[in-house]
């Protein structure tokens, strides 16, 4: 039989032992919980940055298809269905072109090391934005109503139409959505028109209805027939345009017209904000005539008539083109017979067959249905000012209603 050798220690190692294990032990706890510390750290840090780009990639895309802006709250409860990134603040949402920069910060919780507390914060962000892959080309023409009856209502207008124009320079191409605005009350003003030839510059305010020559030389509009057939002809001269010269003491035209450019289709569409900010005071006339806006808005609009009236005009090819009525449906005095008249001549078809779709966005204190404009636009094509957008998407096309868009692609930002 073996001897079985029993090893045995003195009470010195059994001391070294018991101060061995009181030191290495609690040493490899904290190693340990240092480790499962930095390990959930790093995991979370890592989810909060996805959970930040998915975040900033979900509202950026939101914000194009329906324009409502990310808030603090919603950003939380979205990142909160990624289950591993824990307790989430200090969020912080910054606008970029076409989408969202979103930071947060998380809780990590502290293992084995009471003495720095239960937790510590990290941090992450992501950014992304929407790109657009639009083609679509479309020239429109605002006619904005300043006639006295529209002027409670103006500010709002002017503010929609930025908003509606900020939407369009993040959304679209640059370049292909040109947008001009027309004034009117009376008379359309033309004056200080960037695009009118030198030779015409003097002219101050002008009737859109073709005059013809009358008793003791002066002029009277010609019969409705006579105006449609001329409605896109480009005249030799303008001695049959109806001028007035501009009082030197008042801000607006005698006769109503508002002493304000037009300004032809541009895709400078800053420009078009600050000459629609233009537009804060009323016209002193008491009535609105539509006809005269709407025949120039769609002259506006035709190519051989724009090139004529300015050198630099550029032909930017096949594309839809509008004329978006704004005021609040209201003829003045014989006038009202008159756009009868012309409606029942063929105006309103004629300018729909150049191509030039019509519509009429109602809003101000009064509105007038089944008016004038209302019946040269169609019913369908009439709708409240805060419609525009459903309009300007009708015209412009990429973004599909249903929420789907057509040609969005999604980007991630460093």
């Amino acid at each position: 039989m073996r001897n079985l050798s029993i090893v045995t220690l003195s009470k010195r190692q059994r001391g070294f032992s018991m101060v061995a294990i009181l030191i290495i032990i609690p040493s490899l706890l904290v190693l340990a919980g240092t480790a499962v510390t930095v390990a959930i750290g790093l995991n979370i840090q890592h989810q909060l940055g996805t959970a930040s780009e998915s975040a900033a990639m979900y509202f950026a895309k939101r914000k194009v298809l329906t324009g409502d802006e990310a808030t603090q709250t919603q950003v939380r409860e979205f990142m909160a269905q990624f289950t591993s990134v824990g307790n989430i603040d200090n969020i912080e949402i910054i606008n970029i072109a076409n989408g969202y920069r979103i930071k947060a910060n998380s809780s990590v919780p502290i293992f084995m090391m009471p003495q720095l507390g239960n937790s510590f914060k990290v941090s992450n962000q992501g950014a992304a934005s929407v790109e657009y892959n639009n083609n679509s080309k479309v020239d429109i023409v605002l006619l904005l109503d300043l006639s006295p009856s529209q002027i409670l209502g103006l500010q709002d207008t002017i503010d929609n139409l930025h908003r509606i124009i900020s939407t369009i320079s993040a959304r679209y191409e640059p370049g292909n959505i040109r947008i001009g605005v027309m004034a009117f009350s009376f008379l359309p003003s033309i004056v200080d028109a960037d695009w009118l030839p030198q030779s015409f510059s003097g002219i101050e305010c002008v009737s859109s209805t073709v005059f013809i020559g009358g008793m003791l030389g002066a002029n009277r509009p010609a019969n409705a027939n006579k105006t449609v057939d001329n409605l896109f002809t480009l005249p030799n001269n303008l001695r049959n345009i109806a001028q007035k010269s501009r009082p030197l003491d008042t801000t607006f035209l005698n006769e109503g017209c508002p002493d304000v450019g037009s300004l032809l289709p541009t895709s400078d569409l800053n420009k078009v904000k600050q000459h629609i900010s233009s537009h804060t005071q009323r016209s002193n006339a008491q009535v609105s005539v539509y006809h005269h806006a709407l025949i120039y808005g769609a002259r506006m609009l035709d190519e051989g008539w724009a090139s004529a009236w300015d050198t630099s005009y550029v032909d930017i090819g096949e594309r839809k083109k509008a004329v978006i009525a704004i005021g609040d449906g209201a003829d003045g005095a014989i006038y009202t017979t008159e756009f009868s008249n012309l409606i029942n001549a063929g105006m309103c078809d004629e300018i729909r067959d150049n191509d030039v779709e019509l519509y009429f966005l109602h809003y101000g204190v009064d509105f007038r249905e089944n008016s004038n404009i209302e019946r040269c636009v169609t019913s369908e094509n009439t709708k409240a000012m805060s419609d525009i957008e459903e309009v300007i998407d009708q015209l412009i096309g990429d973004v599909n209603p249903s929420g789907h868009p057509n040609s969005l692609t999604m980007k991630l930002i460093p």
